[in-house]
């Protein structure tokens, strides 16, 4: 159900933006999202067709880039991904290169509005 509230601001976003350039029809929204953000996309695409429902972003197509889980070990600059799928909370994130514990997210978590395509 948070996709609900991440979904309004989508739309909110698209419609300034529509305003702003004197668009009559929004066409396309391309989302940029993190993994970790753990958001179905199922029911972002069902959430959009609901509230946008009489809007000029009414038949938008959203497109959905999932964005991996990558680190940054901080004792050897290691980037590496995570592959969530396989990860289990008993699971204990080293790198893998010199196993130490301490590392930075890079990314995973991103919620983009990567482009808004308007006609």
């Amino acid at each position: 159900m948070h996709e609900l509230s991440f979904i309004k601001n989508i739309l909110g976003v698209a419609l300034r933006y529509a305003r702003e350039t004197s668009a009559s029809k929004i066409k396309t929204i391309y989302l940029r999202l993190g993994i970790l953000r753990d958001l179905q996309e199922e029911w972002v695409q069902r959430y959009f067709v609901y509230i946008s429902k009489g809007t000029i972003a009414e038949d938008a197509e959203i497109i959905i880039m999932i964005e991996p889980v990558v680190c940054s070990c901080n004792v050897c600059s290691e980037r590496f991904g995570v592959d969530m799928k396989e990860f289990t909370d008993d699971d204990e994130l080293l790198c893998p290169n010199c196993k130490a514990h301490d590392y930075e997210l890079v990314s995973g978590m991103e919620f983009v509005i990567q482009g808004i395509e308007v006609e």
